[in-house]
């Protein structure tokens, strides 16, 4: 399930229900989740707003409700693009257009700030996107899910973490794998990774590292280079 939190944090825009085709929007305040649907009577041509569209983002700016057009849909109504847009609050009906690069039209993979994406594609995430220009490529991604961007990014099930080595970083590797077998036998919730807009502020910019094993230095390297070689050769030569 996919969080974003409006910037004052008293509510929270999520997507749920049958196929994942219904927006809310819950107040924290008074515990309540409204649906978001346009105003009764809209005309949103030959596309229908209860089974056509899935998943939905706010724009940076929270203006602005995006939707992603099913691929059935696109194919029964080729004209348009790949997304529909709404106003906010009212839902009015703004029109639908290629809002993504052409590469997410099967949908996006959002960081845990809301700052940057990636697209759902299959095989291995190439690149990455900034929602803010969600057409241009920011850069690469060597997973789906962004923890932070351009250091941490973390696989689908949640148990495979990589770091990418960044320049004040002495390491012959140029990134860093974790692997980690959790207690459950169910997969992590990437859905679930997001923090709320007062965290937002300067969140790239802040180190992980303490919290994890250190990249190694090129004495640690070589040193467990060699010494693994040696052990290669004498297991070679019977010792």
């Amino acid at each position: 399930m996919a969080f974003d939190w409006q910037s004052d944090s008293q509510a929270v825009y999520f997507v749920g229900g049958k196929d994942w085709s219904q927006p809310y929007r819950y107040d924290v305040t008074t515990a309540i989740a409204e649906p978001l649907s346009p105003p009764e009577g809209s005309d949103l041509g030959e596309i229908r707003y209860d089974s056509d569209l899935i998943g939905g983002w706010r724009s940076p700016d929270g203006e602005r409700f995006i939707r992603q057009v099913r691929y059935t849909a696109r194919q029964r109504v080729p004209e348009g693009g790949g997304e529909v847009v709404f106003k906010l609050p009212s839902m009015e009906y703004l029109g639908r257009q290629d809002y993504y690069a052409q590469e997410c039209d099967n949908g996006q993979a959002f960081s845990v700030d809301h700052t940057t994406f990636t697209c759902n594609t299959t095989g291995d995430v190439s690149s990455y996107y900034r929602f803010d220009e969600p057409k241009v490529v920011a850069g690469e991604a060597p997973m789906r899910w962004i923890i932070q961007e351009g250091r941490w990014f973390m696989k689908e099930n949640g148990r495979s973490v990589t770091r990418l080595r960044q320049a004040e970083e002495d390491s012959p590797l140029p990134a860093l794998r974790y692997l980690y077998k959790t207690k459950s036998t169910n997969m992590v919730d990437p859905f679930g990774m997001y923090i709320s807009q007062n965290l937002r502020d300067g969140y790239n910019s802040r180190d992980f590292s303490s919290f994890f094993p250190p990249l190694p230095t090129p004495e640690i390297y070589w040193e467990s280079a060699h010494r693994q070689l040696e052990q290669q050769n004498k297991g070679a030569n019977g010792g």
